[in-house]
């Protein structure tokens, strides 16, 4: 008998943004839930007038045709298509840029990781033309108080661009994927989805709305109060960015108690003001002294500092083990934990460490679900060091105890080496599977790992080893 678990992965791998390098292109992606299982994983895309060739129109005037298509293939390889052609007119064959062409793409996806195609063809021109490819993690929302993506639309006060095609549970969201908040007094024009408050008995909430620029400095916070009449909120607001000089910025949306004591969910996004009357600020960049000081590493001390160390080292590569045995003070040891995660932030713009807060998910996974009489803390077992040095595995097969063979496991990894499996067994009986085999390249190998460890009918399997290490590192 086995039992099937898909296990999700929590990074999104393909960029927030699309930027062809002969067509201008830009693409925001944002999901939104429907149900406990699906989820609407929307394209909201816009280009330049300029962007394609244009050819003399039968009906009249020049007619430009970018042809699109998107490409979503499962793990199991199968793969939803939408394609379309997105046409642009012009009275004439010449012209300067007036505005940008917008569009929005809807899917329904089941929760899990997919692969993603996008590819764009100018129909009148050969020549301009791209591709781009990357993954996505379609993440469903359980029962706690959650916020779907931050979506960027265009103002409420716009005059003149009210389009029955993007109305929204009963709201204007005209979508804005390039992000651009411009004019003398701009506002950062947002929707977004608030789900399970009154579930959670949350009848009266607050969402802070806050600003930092691009050196993570907070130039702004507002407030407002909510009330949380049903399991599906629908938040479309203004907010006020006057103040603002041109430049890069990020907005985060935080659901909090009405005290504003405790953040239930929050979503981050960056943008852009472009203000003539405001001119980009230089900002003062922080030396590495003082970004170490404002960091979480600079108080980290005794035993905490300890097991910061030890969980560093299931990442390290030999160089950086190296580094640290030089490091015999405290204050070393500080900042060379404040530099190791410095170097895996995927995004330094953005006010946190995304692999560092997606790690310390995974230690709180494997603390919770890998403990046994052998490990008391479920990181040191060998499922604990492989989901925190792997991440999440696409997939899981538990297979439960027979008569004929011991209680084991099998880890897919669809994104190591093209795929990868890790195999583990509960040799002693007492829950503690440990790895006897992975297809991986520097972890352990044994082709008969099945009938050596697996089988029953194996007197002598070796239950003495508590912890695989890696091969080579």
């Amino acid at each position: 008998m086995r039992l099937r678990l898909l296990v999700l992965l929590a990074t999104l791998t393909l960029p927030s943004a699309l930027h062809a390098s002969t067509i201008e292109f830009v693409a925001d992606f944002m999901q939104f839930r429907i149900d406990s299982v699906t989820t609407r994983w929307e394209m909201h895309y816009a280009y330049p007038d300029t962007a394609v060739a244009y050819v003399k129109d039968p009906k009249g005037g020049y007619l430009g045709e970018l042809y699109l298509r998107v490409e979503i293939t499962t793990a199991l390889r199968d793969t939803i298509v939408q394609d379309w052609i997105a046409s642009s007119s012009s009275a004439t064959s010449r012209f300067a840029h007036k505005q940008y062409y917008m569009g929005v793409r809807l899917f329904e996806l089941k929760h899990g990781q997919y692969k993603v195609r996008i590819i764009g063809r100018d129909l009148h021109d050969s020549t301009r033309n791209f591709e781009k490819t990357g993954s996505i993690v379609i993440k469903g929302v359980g029962t706690a108080p959650a916020v779907s993506d931050i979506m960027f639309t265009q103002p409420l006060r716009s005059v003149g661009l009210e389009d029955p095609r993007f109305n929204r549970n009963g709201v204007q969201t005209i979508p804005n994927p390039r992000h651009e908040c411009i004019g003398t007094d701009p506002s950062i024009p947002i929707y977004a989805e608030v789900y399970n408050m009154k579930r959670n008995g949350i009848d009266t909430f607050a969402i802070e709305y806050k600003v930092v620029d691009a050196v993570m400095h907070e130039v702004m916070t507002s407030y407002v109060q909510r009330v949380g009449t049903a399991d599906g909120l629908v938040e479309r607001v203004d907010v006020p960015a006057g103040v603002l000089p041109s430049g890069v910025y990020r907005l985060q949306m935080s659901l909090m108690d009405k005290e504003r004591s405790k953040t239930y969910a929050s979503s981050t996004k960056q943008f852009y003001i472009l203000n003539p009357e405001q001119a980009p600020q230089a900002q003062a960049m922080l030396s590495e002294d003082e970004m170490f000081l404002q960091s979480e590493w600079s108080t980290v001390t005794g035993k905490q500092l300890a097991l910061e160390l030890e969980l560093s080292d299931i990442l390290a590569v030999p160089a950086e083990r190296t580094t640290l045995a030089g490091c015999t003070t405290e204050r070393a040891k500080q900042k060379y934990l404040f530099r190791f995660w410095r170097l895996r932030d995927p995004e330094p713009s953005t006010p946190g460490n995304e692999r560092l807060d997606q790690f310390r998910k995974d230690f709180q996974r494997a603390q919770t679900y890998y403990t046994s009489a052998m490990f008391k803390d479920g990181w040191r077992s060998d499922r604990g060091r492989i989901i925190l040095r792997y991440g999440y595995p696409t997939q899981i097969e538990q297979f439960v105890q027979t008569i004929d063979t011991r209680p084991y496991e099998t880890w897919f990894y669809q994104n190591l080496m093209g795929g990868s499996y890790f195999y583990f067994v509960d040799t002693s009986g007492l829950g503690n599977h440990k790895l006897v085999h992975s297809t991986l390249l520097g972890e352990i190998r044994d082709e008969k790992w099945f009938d050596n460890y697996a089988r029953v009918t194996n007197q002598n399997p070796d239950t003495t080893r508590e912890l695989t290490q890696p091969v080579s590192r």
